[in-house]
């Protein structure tokens, strides 16, 4: 896979991850309404993998462009 392919490949999976951490923090801001505890726990996973996966995402990107 060339480095351009691979550069695709990154913003292709950054857009779709951004998008879920964008959404599960307004539910866990309340923007849709009070959740549960255990909602609001579920959210902040998903929050919290999706920044983990996107920062996963940008170091390797940033190995790549090296």
């Amino acid at each position: 896979m060339t480095n351009e392919e691979l550069h695709r490949l990154f913003h292709d999976l950054r857009s779709p991850i951004g998008g879920i951490r964008a959404l599960a923090s307004l539910f866990v801001e309340g923007d849709f309404g009070q959740l549960t505890p255990e909602a609001a726990h579920a959210m902040q996973t998903i929050q919290k993998t999706a920044e983990d996966a996107l920062a996963m995402i940008e170091q390797r990107a940033l190995t790549i462009e090296k």
